[in-house]
């Protein structure tokens, strides 16, 4: 169905496949430009022309420096932006004007893949975890005072020191923690838990992508900021430099529940505050146009990454809590 709001809506990725996004940011424009050519917005003022088009992963964007709510759109951000529609009308606005819908190209693609992905995730897991804690010591207050993290922090977040614990995974094996770091984060509603070893770095859990930390902070005001880390280190960090709207995922890979996406959409921004490496930096680009996508607002979401390190924690160990704060600052 097109040329109206379609009850079963068009893919993105399928209208990237079946249209020539050049053509249709010339219709956008209202005016012909090339890849890399330098002109000036016409919908705001402006009198240097310091904007052009440019290739990203499959799409072609528009870069505009002096306007964030412009900057790094596709052709579908910028159809909603300019007509005041909705993510799923500008499918359809541009699938009626531009494809021949008898030649249309269903093949999915990555961000179809990505969408899928969201459906396909565990929601269930047989492994079973138990652990025996003990009191924080000396070993524990060296690891997490370095990243300003105190054990009052630890309490409060039911963090704690394990001794020892079973992992029983169908008849599976069974631990013992020897003068070994290693954490229990018994902080989810679910009831379920990850077990976190620092040295060297992994985990164990049975957690789901709807155990999210810290979920209770989380303030969905059109003038609050929002902030997706990747850890509950990193979660923890920005909390404690005043960053309180501050939630955290399984991990970089894991993606967002649809009903946690359309609440960070009432945010002013939502922040994914991946590591500064290649997965984290490919990660917060997927996720955040996927997102963005999926709420249909245009620049929503936002990768954020540090500059001089690869996470929050690396960097309040070179510098302190002070710089790390402002160089946050300096970047929302």
């Amino acid at each position: 169905m097109f040329g109206g709001a379609a009850k079963e809506p068009v893919n993105g990725e399928i209208v990237i496949g079946n249209v020539e996004q050049l053509k249709v940011w010339h219709w956008i424009l209202g005016k012909n430009v090339n890849i890399k050519e330098k002109f000036c917005n016409p919908f705001r003022l402006d009198r240097t022309p310091g904007c052009y088009l440019y290739y990203s992963k499959g799409y072609i964007k528009l870069a505009d420096f002096a306007d964030p709510k412009w900057h790094n759109t596709n052709i579908f951000d910028a159809c909603i932006l300019k007509y005041n529609i909705s993510y799923y009308t500008a499918l359809d606005t541009i699938m009626s004007k531009f494809v021949d819908k008898s030649k249309i190209n269903l093949k999915p693609t990555k961000l179809t893949y990505i969408t899928n992905k969201i459906k396909k995730q565990k929601k269930t897991t047989d492994l079973k975890i138990n652990y025996n804690s003990k009191p924080f010591n000396y070993q524990d207050k060296l690891f997490w005072s370095k990243f300003n993290i105190t054990s009052d922090n630890l309490k409060e977040d039911k963090v704690y020191s394990v001794d020892s614990f079973s992992i029983n995974l169908n008849g599976g094996m069974n631990s013992k923690v020897y003068n070994r770091l290693c954490y229990c984060l018994n902080h989810f509603k679910s009831g379920r838990i990850k077990l976190y070893f620092p040295k060297p770095k992994k985990f164990f859990t049975n957690c789901i992508p709807e155990d999210i930390g810290f979920i209770e902070r989380l303030d969905c005001t059109p003038d609050k900021n929002a902030f997706v880390c990747k850890s509950y280190k990193d979660g923890r960090i920005n909390i404690n430099i005043g960053f309180n709207n501050t939630i955290y995922i399984q991990s970089e890979s894991t993606l967002l529940p649809d009903y946690i996406i359309r609440d960070l959409a009432k945010c002013k921004i939502a922040w994914l505050f991946y590591d500064n490496d290649d997965a984290g930096r490919k990660y917060a680009e997927y996720h955040s146009e996927l997102y963005n996508s999926i709420c249909g607002i245009p620049n929503k979401f936002r990768p954020l990454h540090l500059s001089e390190t690869s996470d929050n924690g690396e960097f309040i160990v070179k510098y302190n809590a002070h710089q790390l704060k402002n160089h946050i600052l300096s970047k929302i």
